[in-house]
C-alpha cells in the first residue's frame, strides 16, 4: 500500500520484542500476519517515511539471544535497538537498583518494564524523535499503556493477540483503548493517526484501583508511586 508522505502522522515507531515480535509470557506463537506487517513497516522505513525502534528491555547478552531467534532483527539499525545497560541500572534509586539486581540474580533474562520510558524520554530530550509523531506498539495495559501515559506521554496501541494487564492475559473486550492486530491494515490506521482518542482517565482509574487493592495485600509499590508523583509534578 502506497501512503503519501504528507499523510503520515507517526514517523517514529517503537516496538517491543517479547509478546510483540517474538513469543513471550503472553504470546505463545507469532501470528503469520506479523511477517507481512513487518515487511510493510520496513518498506516505509526504506522509503524514508518512518523510523523503527526496538526496545528489548533486557541486558544485551540474554536479549541478543532472544532477538537472534527472530527474523525481524534486520528491520532495525543497530543504533535503534536498545538493551538495558549497567549505566541505566546504576542510575536507579538505591532501593530500585537493589531490586533490579535481585531480579537479575533470579532470572538473567529479567525484563525491566520501565526501561522503555527511559529510552523514549532520552530520545525526545536529544531531539531524535518528537513526542507528537511517536507511537509505541506494545501489549500490556499497565506496564505499557499506563506507564506510557504517565511518563513518556507518547501515543500507544496494544495488540489484541497478546493483550495483558501486568503480564496476565486480558480476554475482555477493551473498547476504551486502542487495541489492534499487528496487520498492515491496522498499522496504516496507526501511522495515519486515524484511531480514536483512548480514555486515559478510565485506564488510570482501573490501574489505581488495582494498585490500592494490591497495596492492602502487602505488594510494594513505593518505587512506582514515587515515579508517578514525579511525573505529575512534571506535567
Amino acid at each position: 500500500m502506497k501512503i503519501p508522505k504528507k499523510s503520515i502522522k507517526k514517523t517514529s515507531i517503537f516496538l517491543l520484542l517479547q509478546n510483540v515480535l517474538v513469543p513471550g509470557s503472553i504470546l505463545k506463537s507469532v501470528p503469520k500476519e506479523t511477517a507481512k506487517a513487518m515487511e510493510f513497516l520496513q518498506k516505509l522505513q526504506k522509503d524514508g517515511l518512518v523510523e523503527l525502534f526496538l526496545i528489548v528491555g533486557q541486558l544485551k547478552e540474554p536479549g541478543s539471544k532472544v532477538l537472534e531467534k527472530s527474523s525481524f532483527a534486520r528491520a532495525f539499525s543497530e543504533k535503534n535497538i536498545f538493551f538495558v545497560t549497567q549505566d541505566y541500572i546504576n542510575s536507579k534509586e538505591p532501593f530500585d537498583k537493589e531490586r533490579h539486581l535481585a531480579s537479575l540474580e533470579k532470572d538473567p533474562g529479567f525484563i525491566d518494564e520501565f526501561f522503555k520510558q527511559k529510552v523514549i524520554l532520552d530520545l525526545i530530550e536529544k531531539g531524535r524523535v518528537k513526542r507528537e509523531s511517536s507511537v509505541l506498539i506494545a501489549h500490556d495495559m499497565w506496564l505499557d499503556g499506563f506507564y506510557t501515559s504517565r511518563f513518556s506521554k507518547i501515543d500507544f496501541v496494544l495488540l489484541k493477540e497478546s493483550l495483558s494487564e501486568k503480564n496476565v492475559p486480558v480476554t475482555e473486550n477493551i473498547r476504551w483503548l486502542n487495541v489492534i492486530s499487528f496487520t498492515e491494515k491496522d498499522l496504516v490506521n496507526v501511522i495515519l493517526s486515524k484511531l480514536p482518542a483512548p480514555d486515559l482517565a478510565l485506564l488510570e482509574t482501573r490501574i489505581f484501583n488495582r494498585m490500592n487493592r494490591e497495596l492492602l495485600s502487602g505488594t510494594d509499590f513505593s518505587g512506582l508511586v514515587k515515579k508517578v508523583s514525579q511525573a505529575k509534578k512534571g506535567q
